[in-house]
């Protein structure tokens, strides 16, 4: 009697265990990572005057990712479901460049994301080319993909930082579009 217990035991354990381990391989084969649509915000770069070094500011996006994901799942998983969200690009476009104020003014930028007043985590850094340009798009190696953003992305909004060195003083305001794409990750 004891063994036919200690049988029916073992298999109960090892049927809970598989039941287990398939309903772990079903959540993750349905749930399959995806790409964000681009999102576009706004920034105003202000004028820099001779001799200023940096250009530094932020701006708040209205973006709810857990609302994106459950859009892509029809509902069945929110941020607390994924692995991971990582940045896939960032692109810069000045809207009213010309040959004094391009791109080409800054030596450096890095493009940063926070929350509540913390401290930014840097997405992308990168050198720029002296060479006249209306835009700017990071190169892969210059993306930080090792950063999980799901602890940026709780909210309604995201807040995103930038940094400029200036290789040229800027002799006008320059309105740029800023354009970021996520990884949402198994």
């Amino acid at each position: 009697m004891k063994k036919v217990l200690l049988a029916a035991a073992l298999t109960a354990v090892a049927g809970g265990t598989l039941l287990l381990q398939s309903c772990q391989k079903v959540a993750t084969e349905v749930f399959k990572a995806f790409l964000s649509k681009e999102y576009e915000t706004e920034i105003v770069i202000p004028e820099s005057p001779s001799g200023q070094t940096t250009a530094n500011g932020e701006v708040m996006q209205e973006l709810n990712i857990d609302e994106v994901i459950r859009t892509q799942t029809g509902g069945a998983f929110g941020i607390d479901d994924v692995g991971r969200i990582s940045i896939k690009s960032i692109a810069i476009d000045l809207a009213n460049a010309d040959s004094a104020n391009n791109v080409a003014n800054f030596s450096k930028l890095s493009v940063g994301i926070t929350s509540d007043g913390g401290a930014p985590s840097i997405m992308a850094a990168a050198d720029i080319p002296d060479t006249y340009a209306t835009s700017y798009s990071f190169a892969d190696d210059d993306l930080e993909r090792g950063i999980d953003l799901r602890q940026y992305m709780r909210g309604t909004q995201v807040r995103y930082t930038y940094s400029t060195e200036l290789r040229r003083a800027t002799t006008k305001e320059l309105n740029a579009k800023m354009k970021v794409k996520f990884s949402i990750e198994e």
